[in-house]
């Protein structure tokens, strides 16, 4: 884009950093003071359904991967995880295994279509947090407490997959890679199929906006 300058316009985080905090005291989404729970309650949404907007793309925050499920090792694992920056160019229909789910469209992504597509319906990664937070607090060292992870990470996996769609043991299953990828990978080390990127609502956001 020859001439042209990117002017980064920062916008505030999603979520207010104080009243998360007050949440998080309690581990209690349904306590919560914010009222945005989810992509499609916040602007990140209403930007791309804006005609005046919705070519304009967005910086913003997503966690590491990190796993919803049995496979967490501890509660410090998901309150400790990394994040990083990626680049949301519009909303798309995400299509796989003949689903019709509405995701941000990540630009970014490492190459994964598992992770290239967010729901508008998934909550934003405090929540999640919070979510497990609350199974830790109420399950602590209880047998319980893989059953509780993996129901509640397969709520998360049905909003994207499909209830009726995802395998029964949806949380062991490994991701196909290409044939010439596979053979010179680990088995122990591939990837789970159902990996998900949350965005995160207390990191900052910015519009990309090129002039020229």
């Amino acid at each position: 884009m020859n001439g042209s300058s990117l002017e980064p316009i920062f916008i505030p985080q999603v979520i207010p950093k104080d009243e998360y905090n007050s949440v998080r005291t309690t581990n209690d989404v349904t306590k919560q003071k914010f009222y945005v729970r989810t992509i499609r309650q916040s602007w990140i949404y209403n930007h791309f359904k804006n005609a005046d907007t919705k070519d304009t793309k967005i910086a913003i925050y997503v966690n590491a991967v990190v796993p919803i499920n049995q496979n967490l090792k501890c509660v410090e694992q998901i309150n400790n995880v990394g994040n990083h920056c990626v680049v949301v160019k519009g909303l798309k229909q995400w299509t796989e295994n003949n689903q019709n789910v509405e995701c941000l469209e990540l630009e970014n992504n490492g190459g994964c279509e598992q992770t290239r597509f967010i729901p508008v319906d998934h909550p934003f990664f405090e929540e999640v947090q919070i979510e497990i937070g609350k199974i830790y607090r109420d399950y602590p060292g209880s047998d319980v407490n893989p059953r509780h992870l993996n129901k509640y990470g397969r709520k998360l996996v049905n909003i994207k997959w499909g209830e009726n769609k995802v395998d029964n043991k949806w949380y062991e299953v490994k991701r196909e890679l290409k044939q010439e990828t596979q053979e010179n990978t680990d088995k122990e080390k591939l990837p789970y199929k159902y990996e998900m990127l949350f965005v995160r609502g207390l990191s900052p956001c910015f519009q990309l906006k090129f002039h020229s």
